[in-house]
């Protein structure tokens, strides 16, 4: 039987700065190259936008609260780490061109079809499916992994609820289930891959 999903999920926090360069700027340009167009007048506000369209913060919280400077030194950890899946996943490069448009609309995923595709529950049978929802202790399982995903206490998560919809977790986590689930999907094939050859 393969390791559910859950264990290939990138934890790798990635700084505002280097994730939205490639999707600003572009890539393979020396540091003095970034630094002349980081220096364009508007390019924070900018970065800003992008930020608030895939993470779900309001511009004014990213102006007001992340930080003076480009390195948004006071953003969220948990937010980094949800820059790491959409990095790990591919989406910042793929959509590049629509994320600085702002015609990207990031998706959201329940937590139900998260913990279903984490935990390799649609892996399993009917029975075996039934038999793994039925302990007594899957629901602390299922607040682990969402606490672990999302950056958030692991308490707080428990306060979303007492099932596996999880009915009552904020709606801006949705997105970062979705990146997290498409970073894990992109390593899952990629280690198929490395299997197969």
């Amino acid at each position: 039987m393969n390791p559910p999903p859950i264990n290939n999920l990138p934890r790798t926090p990635k700084a505002p700065r280097d994730f939205l360069r490639p999707i600003m700027i572009g890539e393979g340009l020396s540091e003095e190259q970034y630094e002349n167009f980081e220096q364009e007048r508007g390019y924070k506000t900018q970065c800003g936008k992008v930020l608030s369209v895939l993470l779900g913060a309001s511009l004014n919280t990213i102006r007001c609260g992340w930080g003076k400077t480009l390195d948004f030194e006071t953003m969220p950890e948990q937010h980094r780490y949800t820059l790491g899946y959409i990095e790990s996943a591919g989406i910042s490069v793929r959509c590049a061109i629509q994320i600085r448009s702002g015609a990207y609309r990031p998706k959201s995923l329940s937590t139900q079809k998260f913990l279903a595709y984490a935990l390799g529950l649609d892996n399993l049978s009917t029975s075996e499916r039934d038999a793994r929802l039925s302990r007594n202790r899957f629901i602390y399982e299922c607040a682990r992994v969402l606490a672990t995903t999302t950056g958030m206490e692991y308490d707080t998560v428990l306060g979303w609820g007492s099932d596996i919809r999880f009915h009552r977790m904020p709606s801006e986590h949705g997105r970062t289930l979705y990146y997290a689930q498409a970073a894990m999907k992109v390593l899952n094939q990629t280690t198929q891959q490395l299997i197969a050859a």
